[in-house]
C-alpha cells in the first residue's frame, strides 16, 4: 500500500492513468485466496467479476485502484491479484470514511501491439459489510467502464492512449525519453453501410516543441472537443488513428496507424 499527497496527482481520472505508466506499484497488502467466501467476512475485498459478457479474464495483464478518501490529503495506490474468474484487492487496510475508487484495467497487447484500458469509478464508505463486487468490462463503447486505445511502440519507448469513444476527446502519449519533439494525431469517425463507409467527422492536433504537459507525458482534453461535438449529433459505427512521434535531430519515428469497429 502506498500513500501519495494531494498534489501528485493531477486533475482528472485518466491524467493520473497516464503517470501510472512511469510509477513502481506496490502488491496488494494481503492477497484473499477466495473473496466471495470462507474468511472474507474478516477480510472486505473490492472485487471485480468476469462473466459471460464481459471480456475474458485471459486478456487482463495488471489492473490497479487509487482509493480517494472524502476530506483527505492522501490516496492509496494498490495492485489488483488476480483469481480465475475475478480481481480483488483488500479494503481492510484503509480507515473508515466515504472513499472513491478510481480502476483501470489494462489488457495484453495483441499481435499488432495495441492493447486496451478501461476506466471507471465506484463510491463506497467504509467499514464494508461485505464484499463491493463490480462487473468487469463488456468491451463496449456505452459500457460503465470506459474503453480505450493502447498503441506502443515493441519496447515501449512509446506509448499512446485515446478514448475509444470518438465523442470524448481525451488522448494522452507517455514516452521513456523526451528527445520526441513532435506530435501528430489524427482522429477520425466513419460510418459504414453496406459498401460504403462514409466519413463522419475528422480533425487532427499537431505539437512541436514545448508540448509536454508534464514530465515526459502529454495530456490533452481540448484538443478534439470540436470533433467530439460533431460526432454527438451523428451516427458512427467505426473509426481511426493515425499518430506520427518523432525526434527531430535523428529523424527517428513512430507511427502508429489504427482502425476498429464502434
Amino acid at each position: 500500500m502506498k500513500f501519495f499527497p494531494a498534489g501528485f496527482l493531477q486533475k482528472p481520472l485518466l491524467a493520473f492513468t497516464a503517470m501510472l505508466t512511469f510509477l513502481t506499484v506496490l502488491q496488494s497488502c494481503k492477497k484473499e485466496k477466495n473473496p466471495g467466501g470462507g474468511d472474507a467476512g474478516i477480510e472486505k475485498n473490492l472485487v471485480i467479476n468476469f462473466q459471460p459478457g464481459t471480456i475474458p479474464i485471459a486478456d487482463v495483464d495488471s489492473a490497479t485502484v487509487v482509493f480517494k478518501k472524502q476530506g483527505s490529503q492522501q490516496f492509496v495506490l494498490q495492485r489488483f491479484d488476480k483469481g480465475s474468474n475475478f480481481l480483488n484487492v483488500l479494503t481492510d487496510g484503509l480507515s473508515a470514511g466515504d472513499y472513491t475508487a478510481e480502476i483501470y484495467i489494462y489488457t495484453k497487447k495483441a499481435a499488432d501491439n495495441s492493447s486496451r484500458m478501461y476506466t471507471r469509478s465506484a463510491g463506497f464508505t467504509l467499514p464494508l459489510s461485505s464484499n463491493l463486487t463490480l462487473t468487469a468490462p463488456s468491451g463496449a463503447i456505452n459500457d460503465v467502464w470506459k474503453p480505450h486505445i493502447v498503441l506502443a511502440a515493441a519496447n515501449n519507448d512509446v506509448v499512446v492512449v485515446l478514448a475509444a469513444d470518438n465523442a470524448e476527446p481525451y488522448f494522452d502519449i507517455r514516452v521513456k525519453d523526451n528527445k520526441w519533439d513532435y506530435f501528430y494525431v489524427e482522429r477520425a469517425a466513419n460510418n459504414r453501410n453496406g459498401g460504403m463507409n462514409e466519413l463522419v467527422a475528422a480533425d487532427s492536433w499537431e505539437c512541436q516543441n514545448g508540448c509536454y504537459t508534464n514530465d515526459k507525458l502529454i495530456i490533452n482534453s481540448t484538443a478534439f472537443v470540436p470533433f467530439t461535438n460533431t460526432v454527438k449529433t451523428k451516427q458512427w459505427n467505426n473509426g481511426e488513428v493515425f499518430v506520427i512521434v518523432a525526434d527531430s535531430d535523428s529523424q527517428a519515428e513512430q507511427v502508429f496507424f489504427y482502425v476498429y469497429d464502434k
